[in-house]
């Protein structure tokens, strides 16, 4: 019988994370499998995962080619028409969640669902939270890699991430790309997962591939003349960023690397979206921001 939904866990040397985020799946209800992507973890205990979890399906490699290939890969593995993705991190905390996607995605047009979650080692804030509007399931304008789900037939047929991107950033060029296609990205009302952030992450690679892919995701997606207003403002925005954290030389230098490969490289052609989508985009975008921004001046 195939499952309702195909958990997709990718991973590299997190085990004790791994455990708690494979454990979270098994207790949920219903038809689901979960796969899980070993990006080439040295620690040998990633060898007897099968063992311990003779229900999943374990793929290990010697080689890492990092998360966003393993996550296309998942999504060629699975067998599931609705897709769940989450970091090894993260906790599953309803274990309805197959049922409330199912509803969600009842919706032919709905591509992507964006999950509300807790970075439970900040705050209690939820984010991508559900609110009810008058008609329908919030729409966003993309969404966090941690938390989400998607049509896998559709994800396939677009290409699925934009493995050039390396690191960070192909959410939103998903989400623009789906944009582009005509199909929506909604929020789920299903209890908030619970991402525990690691601290083994390498904010210095974080650095240098979002500020990089700052530039890639415009110089791709955005439609002339919009072009030539958001890369000066993505590079100024930058500049101005990597001053407030401290942290200059990395993000500085991956927007050099992002300016290089797309102005003085064939490597990133463009494929710009419609000024039509792209204003819809950034519609999107900005009331996201105001919920946000409502959301934190009630929390005060």
């Amino acid at each position: 019988m195939k499952p309702s939904i195909s958990i997709v866990i990718v991973t590299k040397d997190r085990y004790e994370d791994l455990c708690r985020a494979i454990q979270s799946c098994l207790r949920l209800r219903g038809s689901f499998e979960v796969i899980v992507l070993d990006d080439g973890s040295e620690d040998p205990r990633y060898r007897k995962l099968a063992e311990q979890f003779p229900s999943i399906s374990v793929f290990n490699d010697c080689s890492s080619r990092g998360y966003i290939c393993r996550r296309n890969e998942g999504a060629s593995l699975a067998k599931s028409d609705i897709i769940v993705s989450i970091d090894d991190d993260a906790e599953l905390r309803d274990p309805d969640l197959a049922a409330k996607l199912a509803v969600c995605f009842s919706d032919e047009s709905v591509a992507v669902v964006a999950m509300p979650y807790i970075d439970v080692n900040k705050s209690e804030r939820v984010i991508q939270e559900y609110y009810r509007e008058e008609l329908g399931a919030p729409m966003v304008h993309s969404y966090v890699g941690t938390a989400h789900a998607f049509r896998r037939a559709f994800f396939l047929r677009l290409g699925g991430y934009r493995e050039a991107l390396i690191h960070q950033g192909e959410e939103r060029d998903y989400s623009i790309r789906v944009l582009a296609a005509g199909y929506k990205l909604v929020i789920s009302d299903t209890e908030p997962l619970y991402h525990y952030e690691s601290p083994r992450r390498s904010f210095e690679r974080m650095d240098f591939f979002g500020r990089r892919n700052d530039i890639i995701f415009h110089f791709q997606n955005t439609p002339f003349p919009s072009a030539l207003i958001s890369l000066p403002k993505v590079v100024a925005g930058g500049i101005v960023h990597a001053f407030r954290v401290r942290r200059f030389s990395k993000m500085m230098a991956g927007m050099m690397c992002g300016l290089y490969e797309c102005f003085l490289t064939s490597k990133h052609p463009r494929h710009p979206v419609s000024q039509s989508v792209y204003r819809h985009y950034i519609k999107l975008l900005r009331s996201s921001i105001s919920r946000n921004n409502a959301h934190n001046s009630t929390s005060l």
